[in-house]
């Protein structure tokens, strides 16, 4: 029941945030530079096509009005239409959501272990020549851009050496996609048993996981060798390590429960930054993600796809807060208490 009660008053205070979000959403967007009108019909049209293009498009009302117009259809389900590409924005979202989610999930599979087990390594064994690797690739890691990373990936493995194919978004241009299961071209072309198919998946998957794994990785490299540290060097570890258990089990029974929590924290902020801040590896590797949709959608003033991915990407980080915080009820004991 205290689980629930604590997942009741947090559920209850996104409703606040929510609002905040959409009137920071709808405000920013306003600021966007470019007239959608004019970048709808182009500058050589009379003003009076321009003004009913505006009265078309809701935005020859006053800002307050077309605010107000706006939180109605959003509380209707209706995120708009979209312009540039003739579709309602829910549409466009529901065939981009499952390329964003795809590349998120599968660099989160792939960057939880590597960091945990690199960061855990180092921290193990400090001062040695792994210890040195290590931080070396995590300095490394937090330093380099992931749009220049990824580019760089695509000159050596696919100009250089053509190790994999061009980066033309999720299947190649003679690929026809999988029948739609769960969105997700690797799960759906395994069920399907299209093989061939699958392997052009993964093919294409591969510099852009690698090249956000490589970035993402470090940081959660750092956090982990720095806590697994102060685990070591406590009073309960050195007991156990003097009782004489071998230096493997003391860390896999002892000093990594201790550090859960922080990691839970770093993934959660990981899929924040992984839903939001992939959009220049989704421009550099062609991926029709949300990111990349909202991009080409503001390089238009098309203002309505760009709300709309905002506003999931706000609501994905409310639920990914909301999730983290009732599963340390599970890891911490002690969150049990305070609640």
């Amino acid at each position: 029941m205290a689980v629930l009660s604590y997942a009741l008053r947090r559920l209850a205070w996104t409703i606040p945030t929510l609002f905040g979000a959409l009137v920071v959403i709808f405000f920013l967007t306003q600021a966007v530079p470019g007239n959608a009108a004019l970048a709808r019909v182009g500058l050589s049209v009379d003003p009076e096509t321009i003004a009913a293009v505006k009265a078309s498009m809701g935005i020859d009302q006053p800002i307050p009005v077309q605010f107000w117009i706006y939180l109605q259809n959003i509380f209707h389900g209706d995120l708009g239409h979209s312009w540039k590409t003739g579709n309602e924005v829910t549409f466009d979202l529901a065939q981009r959501i499952p390329a964003t989610i795809e590349l998120a999930l599968l660099t989160l599979i792939i960057t939880v272990p590597v960091g945990v087990a690199l960061g855990v390594l180092a921290a193990t064994w400090p001062g040695s020549w792994l210890d040195r690797t290590i931080q070396g690739y995590a300095l490394l890691g937090m330093g380099i851009p992931v749009f220049w990373l990824g580019m760089m990936c695509i000159f050596v493995f696919y100009f250089l050496l053509g190790w994999v194919p061009p980066p033309s978004g999720r299947i190649g241009i003679l690929d026809i996609a999988p029948p739609y299961v769960t969105g997700l071209y690797t799960v759906d072309s395994l069920i399907a048993g299209n093989l061939q198919l699958f392997g052009s998946v993964v093919s294409r998957l591969i510099l852009p996981v690698a090249s956000l794994v490589f970035v993402c990785a470090a940081p959660l490299v750092v956090m982990v060798y720095n806590i697994m540290g102060v685990q070591l060097r406590s009073d309960h570890i050195r007991a156990a390590t003097a009782a004489g258990l071998p230096r493997g089990e003391v860390v896999r029974r002892f000093a990594l429960k201790n550090i859960m929590i922080p990691v839970l924290t770093m993934v959660a902020h990981l899929s924040r930054l992984l839903l939001g801040g992939a959009v220049l590896v989704e421009t550099v590797f062609a991926w029709p993600g949300v990111a990349r949709y909202a991009v080409e959608s503001m390089q238009v003033a098309d203002l309505a796809p760009l709300q709309a991915v905002v506003l999931l990407i706000t609501g994905l980080t409310i639920a990914i807060n909301l999730i983290v915080d009732v599963s340390y009820f599970w890891i911490d004991p002690r969150v049990k208490v305070a609640a």
